[in-house]
């Protein structure tokens, strides 16, 4: 057996830089539409670790005001409140997925290989998206209707759904500008809104604004992000926003394995808030919205990593396809030492968290969190497992995977959120246990059928230390986790860190370039010179 240790770490491919003739003109071999592009500056594309640095910047300001917004809601709207606002936005993130028709993932994949054939599908997707949104409101109404939502709630459901259609569009220019590496358009849209948004939804909440002017507001910020976003678009004339010779059918074909997956992966994460709302009421759904937020803040490391290394890793399948299986192993096991100490330290200080940053009124929601710890440590390598079988070109069986989890969560739902409620009096532990069965169910066989040969013994042995590092963090975190917060977080810091090292988990190469990633973020040279979008001129 060979240890990937003795192996080379393969370089992550870099693009090659577009040649730019004037300002404003891409290469010769994309067509140009009739329709001439703004000015721009002269670009390049980016390599995975510079796109990776952008979005690193651009996740780390957007974060850090989607957790203000997430302590501040809750404290001003209460349970009920953020229960309805959460309810309309799962509604309308399975409504999406329908509209989408799979063609974001689609679109990314297809221009990251070829500019030109890929970017020439973009205009028929949104004319379908549009089509679809507007059918889409009459079953969404009737369903609000069917279920018996108070009037409230049915007015939010309805002016999120005005956001989703700035949500579509802008997903569909921002899997666009994925696929083309341009990563850095994204992230100013995205920080720009979140600015705009932030202030505005703090001012209004001191004066006493409700859950209906604060989904209007959300509304107004998808807007410009996705106004800004199209903007950028426009330099790139090689994705046609309207004018464009493939035909419907053609868009739906390519499109019609990634709809399956998307929408299963969607309705699976989110079908346990529409069971919570039917078997119990908004305050319950408040409860799990305010865990699974935090959570999904704190996937911010496998988010940034997979969304811009995923075009790249589509290009190494076809270029250099015996460096992708070392690759992935690295790339598994860096996960998962990444997800282990977040994860097992949500759990064990997710209830004096969650009383610090929301309130008493949030208590219950603790233990919701607690358990959603050991999600986000599952999460983690299942991210890749799933952008993977992508890769590979096996989002079916990944896709019929997930539908088996999809239908085995509604009984595991009834089943737990009933126990939980007459054991707790907190209904929503369950829907976080069913998560964590059909999660973990879903990594298993993910890397045993989806991925096979991903995982050597040698990957499992480094697996199996880093989780032993993590039992001995928990174990120092537990008995400081009533102190003041920063003392168990500290404690279990240097404790991971230093069993990291002890139980060599990583490799010297990997050390070597987490620390020249680390550099990238924080240089040592200070003065250095920022180097913006540079171009070949010839």
């Amino acid at each position: 057996m060979t240890d990937d240790r003795d192996m080379p770490l393969p370089e992550w491919p870099r693009s090659q830089p577009y040649v730019v003739t004037a300002p404003g003109v891409e290469p010769a071999e994309t067509p140009v539409d009739s329709v001439k592009p703004a000015v721009k500056p002269s670009v390049k594309k980016r390599s995975v670790a510079g796109n990776a640095m952008v979005l690193l910047v651009s996740q780390g300001a957007t974060w850090s005001m989607a957790i203000l917004l997430s302590v501040l809601l809750p404290r001003y709207l209460g349970p009920s409140g953020v229960g309805s606002l959460h309810l309309a936005t799962s509604i309308w993130a399975i409504v999406l997925v329908v509209c989408s028709f799979g063609a974001p993932t689609m679109l990314t994949l297809e221009i990251a290989r070829d500019r030109r054939t890929g970017g020439a599908l973009a205009g028929q997707v949104i004319k379908l998206q549009l089509l679809l949104y507007a059918v889409a409101w009459l079953p969404v109404m009737g369903f609000a209707h069917v279920a018996s939502y108070d009037r409230s709630t049915v007015a939010i459901i309805a002016i999120t759904g005005v956001g989703a259609l700035c949500t579509m569009f802008s997903g569909t220019i921002r899997a666009s500008l994925y696929g083309l590496e341009q990563m850095q358009y994204v992230a100013i849209a995205d920080v720009t809104s979140r600015v705009l948004l932030v202030p505005l939804l703090m001012g209004a909440l001191l004066l006493g604004a409700g859950v209906q002017f604060v989904a209007a507001m959300t509304a107004a910020a998808a807007f410009v992000a996705a106004a800004i976003m199209f903007h950028y678009m426009l330099w790139f004339p090689s994705v046609r926003l309207w004018r464009t010779t493939v035909s419907r059918a053609e868009v739906l074909r390519r499109g019609r394995a990634f709809f399956f997956l998307d929408l299963t992966t969607v309705a699976y994460i989110q079908l346990d808030v529409v069971i919570i709302s039917l078997m119990l009421d908004e305050r319950s759904i408040g409860f799990y919205a305010s865990a699974t937020v935090l959570t999904g803040s704190l996937l911010f490391i496998p988010t940034i990593f997979m969304t811009s290394a995923f075009p790249a890793i589509a290009r190494m399948q076809v270029e250099r396809p015996e460096a992708v299986p070392v690759m992935l192993r690295r790339t598994f096991v860096l996960l998962v030492v990444s997800g282990v100490p977040i994860g097992f330290g949500a759990a064990c200080l997710a209830n004096p968290a969650m009383v610090l940053l929301l309130g008493d009124d949030f208590a219950p929601a603790g233990s919701v969190l607690a358990v959603m710890g050991y999600v986000i440590a599952v999460m983690f390598p299942a991210m890749l497992v799933g952008r993977v079988a992508l890769i590979m070109d096996r989002q079916r069986l990944w896709a019929t995977m997930t539908v088996v989890a999809l239908v085995a969560t509604v009984p595991i739902d009834l089943l737990f959120i009933r126990w939980a409620d007459q054991r707790y009096d907190n209904g929503a532990i369950g829907g976080a246990l069913s998560y964590a069965v059909t999660e973990s169910a879903l990594l298993a066989f993910g890397v045993w059928k989806v991925v096979p040969g991903l995982l050597d013994r040698a990957t499992w042995y480094r697996v199996a230390k880093a989780m032993l590092a993590g039992a001995v963090m928990s174990a120092a975190v537990w008995p400081l986790r009533d102190q003041l917060i920063l003392i168990p977080l500290v404690a279990g810091a240097v404790t991971y860190v230093a069993m990291i090292a002890l139980l060599r988990v990583l490799h010297p190469d990997e050390v070597r370039r987490i620390r020249s990633v680390l550099d990238r973020v924080v240089p040592r040279r200070p003065g250095g010179r920022s180097h913006g979008p540079t171009a070949e001129v010839h």
